[in-house]
């Protein structure tokens, strides 16, 4: 289920250029010099690494964080990483649902997805919607794993995560989100979860996640993380994504694949 990462990943860079530009464009240009891996994705593979090696994930964030320091953390982030002390800062945003796709591919029970993807979360996205929205990402894949169709998902997600309401329709989203939605979980992954359910393959959820506005490549990294699952990834974009990674990424997901205890 390494597709879940690689959407989340693909997502990430499909949104890069559109994050300060947004664009309500569904035929935006999908691919360009100046589409590249952000904080998403650097904190996505952090996770896939403390999965395979274990220990501290406080530890592993610190260490991608400091080693990859442009890739545009938020201010809050950014002001933990200089910290000697890696206390939790109460976050709400979506920066603990977009890192956490790799924990929704690696384990055979559900309870264990969901204590890892608290465990990922409680680091630094310590308050309740922090926490909330990796759940949710991470059950969303595991669920997908099981073979649920998008309407047993919604069902399922709607009766665990009651205050997300995902009967929204997305053209109807679509006219007014944007960066006045904010980047707390229960204004972004909502929103990403409706793309991804009206999509109608892998390159229509990314085109309607990243179109919507606002936090672009987070709502790319989140719908690209249930699209990957649930469609798989073309190949033209697989091989797109090893392009503009860093060997170090690429490592992480190989042994990752190797480790694996998901089914």
């Amino acid at each position: 289920m390494i597709n879940a990462i690689l959407g989340a990943i693909f997502g990430d860079i499909v949104g890069s250029p559109y994050e300060v530009n947004n664009t309500k464009d569904y035929n935006f240009r999908l691919l360009s010099h100046k589409s590249g891996y952000t904080d998403d994705t650097v904190l996505t593979i952090a996770t896939a690494d403390w999965l395979i090696n274990g220990g501290c994930i406080a530890s592993y964030y610190d260490v991608y964080g400091n080693r990859y320091k442009g890739a545009g953390y938020s201010s809050n982030f950014s002001n933990w990483l200089n910290k000697s002390e890696k206390e939790p800062y109460g976050a709400e945003t979506d920066g603990s649902a977009m890192r956490v796709s790799p924990v929704g591919c690696f384990y055979n029970t559900l309870e264990e997805t969901i204590d890892a993807a608290v465990i990922t979360a409680s680091c630094t996205h310590n308050g309740e919607d922090g926490i909330k929205g990796a759940k949710f990402v991470a059950e969303a894949i595991f669920l997908i794993r099981e073979g649920r169709t998008k309407e047993e998902l919604k069902e399922a997600l709607s009766i665990i995560f009651p205050s997300y309401d995902l009967n929204k329709k997305y053209d109807e989203v679509k006219k007014d989100y944007g960066w006045n939605y904010g980047t707390e979980n229960k204004n972004v992954v909502p929103y990403a979860f409706i793309a991804f359910f009206e999509s109608t393959d892998f390159e229509d959820a990314i085109r309607k996640a990243v179109s919507l506005g606002g936090d672009s490549d987070t709502l790319g990294a989140i719908c690209g993380s249930m699209a990957g699952a649930y469609y798989g990834i073309p190949d033209k974009f697989i091989k797109e994504i090893y392009k503009r990674i860093p060997k170090e990424f690429i490592d992480i997901l190989s042994q990752f694949i190797k480790t694996n205890k998901g089914f």
